[in-house]
């Protein structure tokens, strides 16, 4: 094995790097050809790293530990206010700043889908910053005579490009654990605030649990209840749902870890009997 390589049973860091044979999501942080921009890393370089991810591993989940028991304290202070001065849940976060913007799916049409092939065409190669404005690439699209008289066959083309990059955006792992983290983080305050809308139409009460994957993700562990039903917890379970959101996610990373070895117990015994 060379100097510096992890070991075959190593874990892999990122969820795109547990899922080798997905396609890889875009990522403004990366070139063309989707690897990363930084330079290589010497032997020691790698190994004075090391020593400090392990260092900081202890903060980091010290961290996160804390930044869960925050989020929950917030929701409840939130919820307080709201029924103080008989307020909306929602009004309460957009006053605080703590709702994200929320904007539904486009569907898919030609002018999207013309938009989306000439951008393409004229920022390959650029970096995030260089990239060409909307306006800018409207008005080239405009003076363009290949996409002025389309033909069926093209148009159909350009459609299914478009939907194929969307597919794309929406199921392909996020290159890096930062990535993943605020994906993570964005799509739980808008799953967040749909419920919030049902409960509030329909009169449901709603409970989510959402945990990491593997020990080397940096998403933050999150409990999410509408009409207080996280209230359920602690009166039917005996457990606080801070306490019990942290069961819940090192259950889930333990499930990862053993599925991951019996995995490759089988692929052992396989070997072992094809030999």
């Amino acid at each position: 094995m060379a100097p510096g390589s992890a070991p075959p049973d190593a874990e892999a860091s990122t969820w795109r790097e547990r899922n080798p044979d997905r396609p890889v999501n875009p990522s403004s942080g990366t070139g063309s050809s989707g690897t990363s921009t930084s330079r290589i890393q010497s032997a020691a370089q790698r190994a004075s790293a090391k020593i400090r991810a392990g260092v900081t591993k202890i903060k980091k989940d010290a961290l996160n530990k804390d930044l869960r028991d925050l989020k929950l304290d917030i929701e409840d202070r939130v919820k307080e206010v709201a029924k103080r001065h008989s307020a909306k849940v929602l009004l309460i976060k957009k006053l605080l700043n703590l709702r994200f913007a929320y904007t539904k799916t486009r569907k898919v049409n030609l002018a999207n889908a013309k938009l989306h092939r000439k951008a393409a065409e004229m920022n390959e190669g650029l970096s995030r910053g260089q990239r060409h404005k909307r306006a800018d690439i409207q008005s080239a699209l405009k003076e363009d005579p290949k996409y002025q008289d389309t033909s069926p066959e093209f148009e159909a083309e350009l459609l299914r490009d478009l939907e194929e990059f969307r597919e794309l955006n929406q199921t392909a792992p996020r290159v890096s654990n930062a990535a993943c983290a605020l994906d993570a983080s964005l799509q739980v305050e808008k799953i967040q605030q749909e419920l919030e809308h049902l409960h509030e139409r329909t009169g449901t009460a709603s409970l989510l649990l959402l945990a990491r994957n593997s020990r080397m993700d940096t998403v933050v562990p999150s409990l999410v209840d509408t009409a207080g039903a996280k209230d359920f917890i602690p009166e039917m379970m005996g457990v606080g749902p801070g306490e019990l959101l942290h069961e819940f996610d090192d259950w889930s990373v333990r499930k990862t870890m053993t599925a991951k070895k019996k995995s490759k117990a089988g692929t052992l015994q396989a070997e072992i009997k094809f030999d």
